[in-house]
């Protein structure tokens, strides 16, 4: 189990709760340097995380995490659009709400395809 991981989950979310207070105190988004604060924190805890997995992945069972390789070399590469969120209140924390709408629209798509 990483830890690392846990940590990163848990900064999030808690940018996340930040984000749901400054909405509440009619704030639109996150200043010039509290998101240059957010983007250090999220860029050092990947690198905890990076630290962690080279000490304990299993170097036999490489296949098993690419997954994870390949989800932080995302969150590196995408961090501006993975912290959008933060930029622009009127952006969700997840994409929850698109994919419920594109779910009603294949459901109405396999409707039609069983007519």
């Amino acid at each position: 189990h990483f830890e690392s991981i846990k940590e990163f989950m848990n900064y999030m979310l808690g940018l996340r709760d930040t984000v749901d207070e400054y909405k509440l105190q009619g704030k639109k988004k996150f200043d010039e340097n509290e998101y240059k604060q957010a983007k250090e924190e999220y860029l050092r805890l990947l690198d905890n995380w990076d630290k962690e997995y080279e000490e304990k992945a299993d170097k036999n069972k490489l296949k098993y995490y690419k997954k994870m390789v390949n989800l932080k070399t995302r969150l590196r590469e995408f961090i501006d659009d993975h912290l959008r969120f933060l930029t622009d209140f009127r952006i969700d924390f997840t994409n929850n709400l698109a994919e419920r709408r594109i779910k009603a629209y294949k459901e109405k798509i396999e409707d039609c395809r069983n007519i």
